[in-house]
């Protein structure tokens, strides 16, 4: 694969251009990857968001990041 970067004015690294043949052995790889986001879907903000409510009604179901790796 050879891609190609851009970059702006200030040679900051802004985008990433690959080849076609390449891009579809990706797509071939990892069909789903065109649909894949930065944002939560919102069944995963409301798993998050009930969580947060156990926690906050029950903080005794919490533990120190120490007691976690013990």
């Amino acid at each position: 694969m050879q891609p190609t970067i851009i970059q702006d004015k200030e040679g900051k690294q802004t985008a990433v251009l690959i080849p076609m043949d390449d891009w579809l052995k990706i797509k071939s790889i990892y069909p789903d990857i065109e649909d894949i986001t930065d944002t939560l879907s919102n069944w995963q903000k409301d798993i998050v968001e009930e969580r947060l409510e156990k926690l906050k009604n029950d903080p005794s179901r919490t533990r120190s990041i120490e007691d976690f790796f013990d």
